[in-house]
């Protein structure tokens, strides 16, 4: 097996109603659980999907419905994509009629009026693409086709169909609590989550560990040293979203707005160094070679260590085991043989078809779950930072501009000592432990999202037979002037960093 660069994933930022939208089919067998059907959304450079899953047998009203939730959405984006970890934003149907968002939120009382008046108006008016819809859920090719050889979304059983666009039909927004109440978007995140409390069953260090988490996520450092907004970040909604969420929690819990929260609710120590004076105070950034272009990798490290990889190719490898040593700082320590979870059994599931029912109420459960075996990893980055080189508390960073030739020689240098080790190399899945099931989570390349902001890509060797405890090997790949570079940080001259 090669080792090369796996393609990195963007953020979609493709503004709903700019594309031209098709639908497709997809016929599911659903009888077994509370579901009558999904709606989902997906974007190719060319053309807004929309994805109408369900099972043959599936009644007209009903296609009507989940075919109004995609039409309200274009509207006014009521169906919100998932992404940590990342999905495609989906709405269901459920057995009793009720509607649902993505992992089971409650939409708010006007969106269900509109979704049940669009699909009276699409019955009176569009029966006979609500037919087709239903003939192609059935396999039938009335209006809608096979997919194209070429399409996006690959379908090797043949079973999904491609229609013609949707009928066009005028939404009425003038209830939402954007027009209605003139909200901002914070407000409009506020009375979401009143629908939806979904950390009420969290402890109070619990939730301001969440916080902690949250907060680390926004920020960088700039050019001038200074803690600020990392502008570039398409994850910057996503990240105040949630922080106007635990926001309002604590606020509920004590009463008391922001303004009124006693000093010290978060940690200073569980902090990563960007946010430390010790780190702060050391004056000095990283600046991006004129030669720098993706895609690339950067490993942060000790100078003598990236002397000696440049020189020699002299790296070290190291089990997964030893990132839970307690002398680590909380940028690098982690349980890599374990991922922790605090699941809501509540939770629906749509992205598994196994699901059976769709609790009203639940209790939050730590869930821990582990694999049987050490592995090797090797941790790098997809993004040149003078805040990782804060957070990792190192003085060096090596700039790798030829990823698949490194990824090569390295996996080649390891082949010499584990020969039958599967080699893995992929971008870590970050994921909120209060948005996922335990049977989602892959150990090896998922990772709680308080490390979101590292972009790690990792490569990691996988034993043939499972190893309980593995050391530390050196690897000589040798000279690695030709593919990379060491960058050293530079001084900022008169300038002082306080953290407030």
């Amino acid at each position: 097996m090669k080792l090369v660069m796996p393609k990195e994933k963007a953020v979609q930022s493709i503004k709903r109603g700019s594309l031209p939208c098709v639908v497709m089919t997809f016929p599911a067998e659903m009888s077994s659980t509370n579901i009558k059907g999904v709606v989902s959304k997906t974007f190719s450079p060319t053309e807004e999907i929309w994805q109408v899953i369900a099972p043959p047998e599936i009644e007209l009203r009903s296609i009507a419905l989940l075919l109004g939730m995609l039409i309200l959405d274009q509207q006014e984006n009521i169906i919100q994509t998932n992404l940590m970890p990342s999905r495609a934003c989906a709405a269901t149907l459920l057995g009793g009629g009720e509607i649902r968002q993505g992992r089971g939120k409650i939409f708010a009382p006007w969106v269900l009026f509109e979704i049940q008046r669009l699909a009276e108006v699409l019955l009176l008016q569009h029966l006979s693409y609500i037919s087709d819809i239903k003939d192609a859920l059935g396999g039938g090719m009335n209006t809608f086709g096979s997919l194209p050889a070429d399409f996006i979304i690959r379908d090797q059983a043949h079973q999904c169909r491609l229609g013609p666009p949707p009928p066009s039909i005028e939404v009425d927004v003038s209830h939402s609590e954007r027009v209605r109440g003139n909200l901002r978007w914070d407000q409009i995140i506020l009375e979401d989550y009143l629908r939806n409390r979904y950390m009420t069953d969290l402890r109070d260090e619990q939730l301001d560990r969440r916080i902690g988490d949250i907060a680390a996520n926004i920020h960088e450092i700039n050019t001038d040293g200074l803690i600020s907004l990392d502008k570039e970040n398409p994850l910057n909604f996503y990240w105040l979203a949630r922080f106007q969420e635990a926001r309002a929690e604590k606020s509920l819990r004590l009463g008391t707005d922001i303004s009124g929260w006693p000093p010290g609710y978060i940690n200073r120590d569980l902090l990563p160094g960007s946010l430390n004076n010790g780190q702060l105070t050391r004056r000095e950034i990283l600046k991006p070679p004129a030669s720098l272009t993706r895609p690339f990798l950067v490993k942060y490290s000790d100078r003598k260590f990236i002397e000696n990889a440049l020189q020699y190719g002299r790296i070290k490898i190291s089990p997964a085991s030893s990132y839970k040593d307690s002398s680590l700082n909380t940028a690098i320590k982690d349980e890599e043989l374990v991922r922790e979870i605090n699941f809501d059994p509540g939770q629906f599931d749509i992205y598994h078809s196994d699901q059976e029912s769709f609790p009203s109420s639940s209790t939050r459960k730590l869930i821990h779950k582990k694999i049987n075996t050490d592995y090797y990893v090797y941790c790098t980055a997809s993004k040149l930072s003078t805040r990782l080189l804060y957070d990792f508390e190192k003085e060096a960073a090596l700039v790798i501009h030829n990823p698949n030739i490194f990824l090569q020689r390295l996996d080649n240098a390891m082949k010499l000592k584990f020969r039958n080790w599967r080699p893995v190399v992929e971008y870590v899945q970050y994921y909120d432990p209060l948005q996922v099931t335990p049977r989602e989570i892959d150990v090896l390349l998922w990772k709680h999202f308080r490390y979101a902001y590292q972009k790690e890509v990792r490569v990691a060797w996988w034993p043939p037979q499972p190893i309980p405890k593995l050391g530390p090997v050196l690897v000589e790949l040798g000279p690695l002037s030709d593919i990379a570079e060491i960058l050293l940080p530079t001084p900022i001259e008169n300038s002082t960093t306080e953290v407030s």
